[in-house]
């Protein structure tokens, strides 16, 4: 488990948005499902240390349910 020190930090480098663009929303949704691949992958790591296959194959079936009915990270 990460303790808070451990976990991300905002990188002060990465560019402010342009508040006067309207964002396509495709972009928008590659960038939703971009943070929801982050969020599992993080889970699979964390998952993996102790983890056995069948643990595994629930947890991508949770994942998947959360993300049919909408889960939004």
């Amino acid at each position: 488990m990460k303790t808070p020190a451990a976990m991300p930090k905002h990188n002060s480098l990465t560019p402010l948005p342009d508040l006067g663009r309207t964002p396509d929303p495709w972009e928008v949704e590659d960038q939703r499902l971009q943070r929801v691949l982050d969020q599992v992958r993080g889970v699979y790591e964390q998952v993996a240390e102790f983890a056995e296959p069948e643990d595994t194959a629930s947890l991508t079936m949770l994942i998947f349910d959360r993300f049919d009915e909408g889960a939004r990270p």
